[in-house]
């Protein structure tokens, strides 16, 4: 029986990664549903790294904007500086992605990255950043498990 959840692409895991001298990287095979494949890179407001969403999940930022509680002015100026921040990728045959260079520079992206699964997008960090991230919320990460049961 298939689910409403059946093409959905989860993505899970860490993987270690290098930047090539062109700004690309490899998306982990798992990750990938067809040759050539499209995506949507932003940077995270705090410039900490890059989310990379499937056009159905970058599509749907609009519709949770729209039902949050912000003001209708709040809302434009998010969705404009979302959207517009935002730059197409598609992954080639090889299974590279070519990352805005504006964008590495942003978020401190050099040679090795980090790239790690968020259930419906993944995100894109650079080592140090990920390590210090993982140390600094672990009592959260423990808390919200022991809320839900994990």
């Amino acid at each position: 029986m298939e689910t409403a959840f059946a093409n959905t692409p989860i993505y899970a895991g860490i993987f270690r990664h290098a930047v090539d001298p062109k700004g690309r990287i490899t998306v982990p095979a798992k990750w990938r549903r067809a040759e050539s494949e499209d995506f949507y890179i932003i940077p995270n407001p705090q410039n900490q790294f890059l989310i990379v969403m499937p056009p159905e999940e970058f599509k749907a930022v609009g519709v949770k904007v729209a039902a949050s509680k912000s003001s209708e002015s709040d809302k434009r100026n998010f969705l404009r500086r979302f959207y517009s921040g935002a730059q197409p990728s598609t992954v080639d045959r090889q299974g590279r992605m070519l990352l805005p260079e504006e964008y590495l520079t942003q978020v401190g992206l050099q040679t090795d990255v980090i790239l790690a699964g968020g259930d419906a997008r993944f995100e894109i960090w650079n080592p140090d950043r990920w390590n210090a991230n993982l140390e600094d919320k672990n009592d959260v990460y423990n808390r919200v498990g022991e809320e839900i049961g994990i």
